[in-house]
């Protein structure tokens, strides 16, 4: 995995917003897409941060992602770098319980089916939401 690109991914398809808003799920959201600080939901109350914060704020959820993600598919490792990438990005977005929902896509990478990933990620309410980030995603899940 290459930190560095997936935070680069990352920060491309949250944007980052300094002060509380609502986000397509309508949860308060801050910096790169987080929803907590230092273990405290976001409210519209929430003062603004900085942009050192917010950066610090998503170098610990990715941390947070790459774990989960690990959790969600045990043989995380033997993946490319950028399939784990995609993995940790979908867990970042999702959440372990969210990700966890995509049994047949994880049947899919345990067969090393790409386009079948892919696929499962397309035909999915998170590509309705998201479907630009999500067809750039399953677009670089078949490719590899």
């Amino acid at each position: 995995m290459i930190f560095s690109r997936l935070e680069a991914s990352v920060k491309a398809d949250e944007g980052l917003k300094l002060s509380p808003y609502l986000d397509i799920e309508k949860v308060w959201t801050i910096g790169y897409g987080s929803t907590f600080i230092g273990g405290a939901p976001v409210t519209e109350k929430t003062l603004p941060i900085s942009e050192a914060f917010a950066l610090q704020l998503l170098r610990a959820e990715l941390f947070d992602s790459c774990l989960e993600a690990q959790r969600f598919f045990p043989d995380l490792m033997e993946l490319t770098d950028l399939r784990q990438e995609i993995l940790a990005e979908m867990a970042y977005q999702l959440g372990l319980d969210g990700l966890s929902q995509f049994v047949h896509f994880r049947e899919r990478l345990t067969a090393h089916d790409w386009q079948g990933a892919a696929n499962h990620m397309r035909a999915s309410k998170w590509h309705d939401e998201t479907p630009d980030r999500v067809e750039r995603l399953a677009t670089l899940m078949a490719a590899g």
